[in-house]
């Protein structure tokens, strides 16, 4: 079923201009049209909408967009003075809502969409989530079976960063250890890379820590989109993050990182508000290549090829026997 795409705008130029770039975005998105806030509520209404674009001068003051469905993405076309009111509307801030400015280039709007609806398929799981969890707490209450389910709920929020939304590190301590026992029990093999943000710390002190934020927000989903479905990607604190690759020999886990520092470093992160071009650093270890004797080695052999790349210049790749070969 294709998705409904609502862009309301008071030009008719900008409108069309907008329109032909959804179009760019996929050809089976179906793009509804809007000259006021009101008419935009009615086309929701009668056809739904995925994806709402809107320009901030359209919306009336401290908008809730309470007509749209919950798990509508919008994306608020705002001018740079502007900004702070948004930022600080908790209607807004509640919902998978991405305030950008009117300036931003065709490139990245679409690569906003992209992500938005991206997010939306989540936010439905999410809702379906809550519905089935609203269910079942209704038919066991004041039941054990309630108070079990609830456990379990808060056991995968907890396996969880609260503002990546990738694992977190207690979560690797338990996958790292049921992978490096799975890889040692059927002789395959097992990488980790420890990936670091180069000068995290003066991004934070220069741009501020809502820009620190939407770096570490972008990195995520670029890891994500980078990575086969069989990898774990995991937050491991500040500037730091791992990834496992299960049954990856280290030359496949070299190509992997590869294109993780590309992806970075390629196309700058880009908030609206904030440009910065963000390279990472990256150490690589494997189970057959390093001989690790415990998980806890594998990560601590990464994190020493890591600092290797961080001495060398940053922005680099460093292999853990390079590493150790050269100390």
């Amino acid at each position: 079923m294709s998705d409904t795409v609502i862009i309301a705008h008071s030009s008719n130029d900008v409108t069309r201009s907008l329109s032909a770039q959804m179009t760019e975005v996929s050809d089976e998105l179906v793009i509804l049209e809007s000259g006021s806030f009101e008419d935009m509520e009615l086309l929701a209404s009668e056809y739904g909408c995925a994806l709402l674009l809107i320009a901030a001068s359209l919306c009336p003051q401290g908008p809730t967009f309470q007509k749209l469905p919950q798990d509508t993405a919008i994306l608020i076309l705002i001018e740079k003075e502007s900004a702070v009111a948004y930022l600080d509307n908790a209607n807004i801030l509640s919902r998978n809502c991405t305030v950008i400015s009117s300036s931003t280039s065709p490139f990245l709007l679409q690569h906003h969409v992209l992500l938005l609806l991206k997010q939306r398929a989540t936010t439905l799981d999410l809702l379906q989530a809550r519905k089935k969890i609203a269910a079942m707490t209704e038919t066991i209450m004041n039941s054990n079976q309630a108070l079990h389910t609830q456990q379990r709920y808060m056991d995968i929020l907890s396996e969880r960063d609260g503002l990546t939304g990738l694992y977190n590190r207690r979560h690797l301590s338990t996958v790292l250890r049921q992978e490096f026992k799975r890889a040692k029990r059927y002789e395959t093999d097992l990488s980790l890379l420890l990936l670091d943000i180069d000068h995290f710390k003066d991004t934070n002190l220069i741009q501020g820590h809502l820009f620190g934020d939407f770096v570490l927000n972008e990195i995520a989903a670029r890891l994500t989109a980078n990575t086969r479905e069989s990898d774990f990607c995991f937050r491991f604190g500040g500037g730091n993050f791992v990834v496992l690759l299960p049954q990856a020999q280290i030359n496949h886990a070299l190509k992997a990182a590869e294109k993780l520092n590309h992806c970075c470093s390629t196309k700058d992160f880009d908030s609206g508000k904030n440009n910065q071009t963000i390279t990472i650093s990256i150490g690589v270890a494997s189970l057959r290549d390093s001989r690790p004797q415990s998980p806890e080695q594998l990560v601590n052999m990464a994190d020493r090829a890591m600092y290797q790349a961080k001495d060398r210049g940053r922005n680099r790749i460093q292999r853990y026997q390079e590493a150790n070969e050269v100390s």
